[in-house]
């Protein structure tokens, strides 16, 4: 049997929130800079990529910037990037961000550190 891997797209593995936290993000949209951030809450996070849950819709392909906000752990991390899909839950909008650079181990480090993403719960 024979398997054909020319469409295989290597994904790094996401880490989902560890129980019991909320982790906020602010997105700037870059074609309104000086508005309001659209607040959202993080799902899971990779080194190239999150997924957010949003009352508002984006447009995919949208150029934003996430800040990762959680004053109790003293957590503020911006990172650039892109609506890469979208859809509709119930109420809210699943979103998913592609990073215009990808995260670092030692940014990934502080993450399970400080208890934002939990280690043994890769998907």
């Amino acid at each position: 049997m024979s398997r054909d891997v020319a469409q295989y797209v290597f994904r790094n593995p996401r880490y989902v929130i560890a129980e019991g936290q909320q982790t906020v993000v602010d997105l700037r949209r870059e074609r309104e800079p000086i508005g309001l951030p659209v607040v959202a809450e993080l799902i899971d996070f990779s080194r190239k990529g999150m997924q957010v849950s949003t009352d508002l819709e984006l447009t995919v392909g949208e150029e934003i910037t996430a800040t990762l906000r959680d004053p109790g752990r003293k957590v503020e991390l911006g990172l650039g990037g892109h609506v890469q899909w979208q859809r509709r839950i119930d109420q809210r909008f699943a979103v998913g961000i592609q990073f215009t650079a990808e995260v670092s181990w030692e940014i990934m480090g502080e993450l399970f550190i400080r208890g934002i993403l939990d280690q043994d719960s890769a998907v």
